[in-house]
């Protein structure tokens, strides 16, 4: 897909291991001006000091923090940066994980409709315990959507806005992508999603 420039905005991809395959979870955060190595930098740290500290306590411990990776997407040649502190980290929960492809969406809300405007993340190493049948359980859900919700907080306070973001409008590529600010994090249902790439052999 070609390249579509988005001011001032740096995608995060937060990077793990479950069962020897690589999955991803990928964030934006935009910038008041432009990016330099410096915040590029910051902004990598407080994604991770955040998703160590909130997101991976409630995952099995088959789960392991590999870095987070960013790059600023306001040119196609824009800079990037990475933090690995805290590699090998391990999920919280000192059980049984679900199976990689198991997963929740967590739906991330600006507060307009239409799919250029909201975001989602799915979420893997889901522990047994907190799987009910074919959906998850509440409570587990609900610690998930409070980490993500207390993300909008600490973009903020480092000074940034966490943002989703739209580069193709009825199914035309944009030729400037929109950035729209998250405002709530919620999860529609508790059913289990099924993510086929994180299963062994078929993904990165």
């Amino acid at each position: 897909m070609a390249f579509v420039p988005v001011t001032n905005v740096a995608e995060f991809n937060v990077r793990q291991t479950l069962f020897g395959q690589q999955i991803e979870n990928t964030l934006y955060l935009k910038n008041p001006s432009a990016w330099d190595a410096t915040s590029l930098a910051l902004a990598a740290t407080m994604v991770r000091t955040w998703w160590i500290a909130s997101v991976v306590p409630h995952l099995s411990n088959a789960v392991a923090f590999r870095e987070v990776f960013a790059r600023d997407l306001t040119t196609a040649s824009g800079i990037e940066a990475s933090d690995t502190t805290g590699a090998g980290t391990l999920g919280g929960f000192d059980g049984t994980s679900s199976p990689g492809n198991v997963a929740m969406a967590v739906s991330f809300r600006t507060g307009h409709a239409g799919r250029s405007y909201r975001g989602r993340n799915y979420i893997s190493g889901i522990p047994v315990a907190d799987v009910e049948g074919n959906g998850i359980s509440p409570y587990w859900a609900a610690a998930i959507v409070a980490a993500f919700e207390g993300f909008i907080t600490e973009a903020v306070s480092s000074g940034f806005a966490w943002v989703v973001v739209s580069t193709i409008a009825e199914g035309v590529l944009r030729e400037l992508g929109v950035a729209s600010p998250v405002i709530a994090a919620a999860v529609t249902d508790l059913a289990i999603d099924s993510m086929r790439r994180r299963l062994s052999g078929r993904g990165s």
